[in-house]
Order: C-alpha cells, then structure tokens, then sequence
C-alpha cells in the first residue's frame, strides 16, 4: 500500500514520516532533512537513512553550495548531486533485498515529476508496494495531483504532516 503524507512546504511531511518510522519501529527509508544556519535559514538539505542515522548531503540552496561539491542537477533555486541519488537508489535496493518494510523516502516533488531525483528509485519500488510492501512518501501538496498519473499509482490513502518536532534524534 502507498501512503502519502501531503501538506505544504515546511508542514511537518519529513517530520509525520520520522515519527512513523519510530512508531512502527520496523522499516527503513530516506529522508530530507534541512541544513540550516545558526541564524535559522535553510541552506540547503541532507539525506538521512532512518535505521542508521546516516547522513549524506542532497542538496544546497544557490549561494550557499560548497565549491568543491560537485553539483549536476539543478531545480529552482537548489543544486542537487546525482552522486546522492545513486546512494539512495543503493540504500533502497539493500531494503528491499533485506525485506524490510515499511519503506519510507522523502521527497517526491517536481524533480521526480520531471523524471529525475528520486524518479527511477520510485518507480523501482512502487510494484512492490501495490502486492506485499507498505511505501510511505511525503509529498508537498502542490505536486500531489500529478504523481498519480506520472507513477500511475492506482489506490493510495493520505495522511496529514505533523507539526515540526526541535530535534528529531
């Protein structure tokens, strides 16, 4: 089953999906977790992996990106690395290998729309998640009306986010 935790931008989907996770106590899956300034804006965002605590950056917001790290994709006004949805396509194989549901990744948006960022892993996991695999994403609403026709997603059930928690371990 697919389970989609929808709301806006900054609503609580990342923190909804941690909070799941740690409810279930089963399950792995990515999520996108804010880089912020001592000041308190978003520099960009990290991937964290749930059952390890493992963080990789994803993205940075244009302007704050580090000259050595190697940005090849580009959306609005963040620069994202291929580099880190090859680990996550890596990270999601060896869930799956390992049987260990639920799986949960964050976020599918307008990249994933567009066929890029976390599109191929997606598509990877969804036959699985219509048969035998409980699939949570967090989606910002905005883009949920497309994802059912691009990844014909068939039947799905919503949930609302979850208010921002200070610290999530």
């Amino acid at each position: 089953m697919v389970i989609i935790v929808t709301g806006p931008r900054n609503g609580g989907k990342t923190t909804r999906l941690i909070s799941l996770y740690r409810e279930k106590k089963q399950g792995d899956g990515l999520v996108s977790c804010k880089i912020q300034a001592p000041a308190g804006q978003c520099l960009g965002y990290e991937m964290m992996r749930l059952r390890t605590g493992e963080r990789l950056p994803l993205a940075f917001r244009a302007g704050n990106r580090p000259s050595h790290w190697p940005a090849d994709i580009r959306a609005g006004s963040y620069y994202f690395t291929s580099s880190a949805f090859a680990f996550a396509d890596q990270v999601m194989d060896d869930i799956l290998a390992a049987g260990m549901g639920p799986v949960y990744l964050d976020e599918i948006g307008f990249l994933e729309l567009s066929g890029r960022g976390f599109a191929g892993t997606l598509r990877k996991i969804l036959p699985l998640a219509r048969t035998d695999l409980d699939l949570y994403l967090a989606v910002r609403q905005d883009s949920l009306p497309r994802l059912p026709l691009v990844f014909n997603l068939g039947n799905y059930r919503l949930l609302p986010p979850q208010p921002a928690l200070d610290t999530f371990w």
